[in-house]
């Protein structure tokens, strides 16, 4: 893998399991992301801070995701949340997934998936700058 492509969930609360929840609806076979980085929103109107920033595994990266149409060779990164309405714990841990992946697999390019589908300007509304400097 040699791009991890960021999204947001576009929504207030959830998890690797909710998702997976709403991809099986959509047809899926599991979840499309190959991480989730949750926000602290477990569940609607319920917040737990231990849960801010906590990386969960979705789909192994050794699969193809299904989270960007003709690019799911990439690595699928999901910040739970609205686009550019991430916590300051969340950014941190993409930070650290960022600097764990590329010394797993080498050098690789970030995106997110507005660089790849403009009906989804939205997502995940990062400015990437900072972290296209970690690589």
């Amino acid at each position: 893998m040699k791009r991890i492509i960021f999204h947001c969930s576009q929504s207030n609360y959830g998890n690797a399991a909710e998702i997976t929840v709403w991809h099986l609806a959509r047809g899926f076979k599991t979840i499309g992301y190959h991480y989730c980085i949750d926000n602290g929103w477990t569940a609607q109107g319920y917040f737990d801070e231990d849960f801010d920033g906590v990386i969960e595994s979705g789909r192994n990266p050794e699969i193809e995701g299904a989270h960007c149409i003709g690019q799911n060779d990439a690595i699928g990164i999901c910040l739970i949340g609205k686009s550019k309405l991430f916590t300051d714990k969340q950014l941190q841990s993409a930070r650290n997934l960022i600097v764990k992946l590329k010394n797993q697999y080498g050098e690789i390019e970030i995106f997110q998936h507005s660089d790849f589908d403009q009906k989804k300007h939205f997502c995940a509304g990062l400015d990437l700058t900072e972290f296209r400097r970690l690589i």
